[in-house]
């Protein structure tokens, strides 16, 4: 465990996690083993001692259905990687006060479930404590906002086929089971503009197992993975935090770009090839102006000024005087 400690960067290297809601998922021990697969960018997976489903179980999931509007795109059904057209599971309703509001068809989302499709519920940080300490938590320790994604199924059918995240993803399974296949990178570190040219990777999985209540998955961004039905029901939450990247700097860099004249500037068509030379060399000359050290530490410092935990009303904002 020492030699595990000495790998993590320092401003990862926590003691102790008993004073975080992570305990209801984490030990100490798992604790340490995630970080140094976070840090090398490997697979981990473990039994958790935690008692997170004493809290998010399907009593849980009953209670959101019941009572919250859930309404599209938060709340979709997914079968064989295909997004089921909410139309055909979603209804308008009139409230008390006579208004209009979108909510979903118990009847169709029951027969939809029943023919295997899957469930998803997004921002879950936002509709219960537990999972928004939990994600606050995530969001602090690697300084990346983390949400939660609820997903449920009891069919055969598979929900989402052979794909790949582009954010860094721990799943933790809550009740039932689910079969998990995930594959080797094939593109390292990809984001999302690498989509349309990416195939699924024709090597065996690096990991083939069934997750059971209480055992946690992470997988890092762009592993392909499958998730498989069981035969039974399958209950599980996944907490995403998405890492800045290159690209991201870049972007933030495009609004201060726009305040050089080349950068404006039409683009000759009909230019020759000494003038597109000179043009290519003054684009090349902004860029490594505004490409340095000090405006990348800029753009972290941009990035860490986001709050991370989100805020809460309390009762003596409430009730100050």
């Amino acid at each position: 465990m020492d030699s595990m400690k000495k790998n993590i960067p320092q401003h990862l290297n926590h003691d102790t996690v008993s004073q975080w809601s992570l305990d209801k998922i984490l030990s100490k021990e798992l604790y340490l083993g995630f970080l140094e697969s976070f840090y090398k960018q490997e697979l981990f997976s473990a039994k958790s001692d935690g008692s997170f489903n004493d809290f998010i179980n399907i009593r849980f999931l009953l209670e959101l259905l019941n009572t919250r509007r859930l309404s599209f795109p938060r709340c979709r059904l997914v079968s064989n990687g295909t997004l089921i057209p909410p139309m055909s599971y979603t209804l308008q309703k009139q409230g008390a006060l006579g208004e209009k509001i979108n909510s979903l068809d118990i009847a169709k989302v029951t027969c939809l479930m029943d023919d295997g499709a899957t469930l998803v519920i997004d921002f879950c940080e936002d509709l219960c404590g537990s999972i928004s300490d939990v994600c606050d938590d995530f969001s602090t320790i690697f300084s990346e906002r983390t949400g939660a994604t609820l997903f449920f199924n009891s069919g055969q059918k598979v929900g989402f086929t052979t794909h790949w995240d582009n954010s860094d993803v721990i799943v933790y399974q809550l009740s039932g089971k689910k079969r998990w296949k995930v594959y080797p990178k094939t593109v390292d570190m990809p984001i999302a503009e690498n989509t349309d040219s990416m195939v699924p990777p024709l090597d065996p999985p690096l990991w083939n197992n069934t997750l059971e209540a209480n055992e946690i998955l992470y997988i890092p961004r762009g592993f392909w993975h499958s998730p498989e039905p069981c035969g039974e029901h399958s209950l599980h939450i996944s907490f995403a935090f998405r890492r800045r990247n290159g690209m991201d700097y870049i972007k933030w860099l495009v609004p201060k770009l726009c305040d050089e004249l080349v950068i404006r500037k039409d683009i000759d068509r009909n230019s020759d090839i000494i003038s597109t030379m000179e043009f290519v060399e003054s684009l090349k000359v902004v860029m490594s102006k505004y490409i340095t050290e000090n405006t990348l530490h800029s753009f972290i410092e941009s990035c860490d000024n986001k709050p991370l935990r989100k805020s809460f009303f309390t009762e003596r904002s409430l009730l100050k005087k």
